[in-house]
């Protein structure tokens, strides 16, 4: 194999090799994201009305996980993904924040009878806070 050819395969895209990441990125930010409403669901119904209508109760009970959920996914999405998609940087990213932004894009998608500015802000912080946490919780694990 030429020097030429091996650089064209280095850099050609591997989509393949973002499906994994892509994949258990989605997954993990879903089982995630359901475990904590079940589990906010139960805390809510057990007694702790209040906790709803606080702004502290709010962010404890709905954004808070939203972000660890988004956080976790991006972290194992970048735990899965392999070299030599992963040592180029663009490729890394991309498998990186894919799965979060999947997730909150359908969620936009299927919100009826459609999500209120507020909430779209709101959602968008949740978002990149924790594909934030979750590219530097990446970059300590590649340390």
């Amino acid at each position: 194999m030429s020097y030429e050819s091996q650089s064209r395969t280095l850099t050609s895209p591997r989509f393949t090799q973002l499906l994994a990441p892509w994949g258990l990125g989605i997954l993990t930010i879903v089982v995630l994201l359901v475990a904590t409403a079940l589990f906010s669901w139960e805390v809510v119904e057990g007694g702790e009305p209040d906790l709803r209508q606080t702004l502290g109760g709010v962010v404890l009970l709905v954004h808070l996980p939203a972000v660890l959920s988004y956080a976790v996914g991006t972290w194992v999405a970048g735990a899965v993904h392999r070299a030599p998609s992963k040592d180029h940087g663009r490729r890394h990213l991309a498998a990186l924040l894919v799965p979060a932004a999947a997730v909150q894009l359908f969620a936009f998608l299927s919100a009826l009878p459609g999500p209120s500015l507020i909430g779209v802000l709101i959602a968008l912080v949740d978002l990149f806070v924790g594909c934030a946490l979750g590219y530097g919780l990446d970059r300590l694990r590649r340390r």
